[in-house]
């Protein structure tokens, strides 16, 4: 991430990380927390957001067993399953109740359904790995042999084509000329996509924010009179209107509170009526208000 940066460890990031893509997001939010240097770590899935690659390599190098964090305190949310088994403890949550906890032997030996989840996800990512080493190994195998198993591994059947091993063999020549035409274009990919970023580079700075100049002095009055055009002039009379009668509806209210308050009673007892007109007016008052 710092090489691609314009400005390496220098660019400045944005209000809420705006020029940069959810998974930097996470790796920078990870590495300042590293840098922090904290007793505790409280890890709300931070790996989500990364490629599984990526996540395998933040978890093995900073978060699990061997990572930098290797000392401290660390609870860690995830959906993973692949990180499980490098892990102290587990505790698996349903609706924010623990329905069950232990670590990966533990759990395992329980016969649950979390265990036969956790034997089924690890036989599929065995397959996965096997199916994997054939991507990574194009050349350990000919071209139609890579082909059946992939397909094999994808769960479809497949007959080899007639015209790709007649004979049993392949002209060697053509898949050299095919090899170095891929190889040609590759460099001709990368060196566009190296001119790309430079040119991005250029156009967009590590700094973001400039040097600030603050205004001394009071608000003109070509600012209001701007406010009051984008307004409109039956917005301004109609606001000017309802806030000059209410300013006057509350003058009046504690006017008439005052009035109230200064009858005279009888006995310790004030008329029924009176009362019931004051408070009317009162009431009213305070709904036009």
């Amino acid at each position: 991430d710092i090489r691609i940066f314009p400005g390496g460890d220098q660019t400045e990031i944005g209000e809420k990380g705006i020029n940069l893509s959810g998974g930097q997001k996470q790796r920078v939010a990870l590495a300042r927390a590293v840098y922090n240097d904290a007793d505790i770590y409280l890890l709300d899935d931070p790996l989500s957001a990364v490629d599984s690659h990526v996540g395998k390599q933040l978890f093995q190098e900073v978060i699990g067993p061997h990572g930098m964090l290797k000392e401290k305190t660390r609870i860690l949310i995830t959906h993973g399953m692949t990180f499980l088994p490098h892990v102290d403890y587990i505790v698996l949550m349903n609706n924010g109740e623990i329905i069950e906890s232990g670590n990966y032997k533990e759990i395992l030996m329980r016969k649950t359904a979390l265990a036969d989840f956790l034997v089924q996800h690890d036989s599929v990512e065995d397959a996965k790995t096997r199916c994997g080493s054939i991507e990574r190994g194009p050349e350990a195998m000919p071209i139609p042999g890579r082909k059946i198993l992939r397909n094999l591994c994808n769960g479809t059947k497949t007959t080899p084509k007639p015209s790709v091993v007649r004979g049993g063999t392949t002209n060697t020549s053509d898949m050299l000329s095919i090899v170095n035409q891929k190889s040609s274009t590759d460099i001709g990919i990368k060196s566009n996509v190296k001119n790309i970023s430079e040119d991005e580079a250029e156009m967009n700075p590590s700094k973001l924010i400039g040097v600030e100049r603050a205004e001394i002095g009071n608000v003109k009055a070509q600012v209001y009179g701007y406010f009051l055009e984008v307004m409109g002039l039956a917005f301004v009379v109609t606001s000017l209107v309802s806030f000059t009668i209410g300013y006057g509806v509350n003058i009046y209210s504690n006017f008439w509170l005052s009035n109230w308050s200064a009858i005279p009673t009888k006995n310790g007892i004030q008329d029924t009526e009176k009362r019931n007109m004051y408070l009317t007016v009162y009431c009213a008052l305070g709904v036009i208000q």
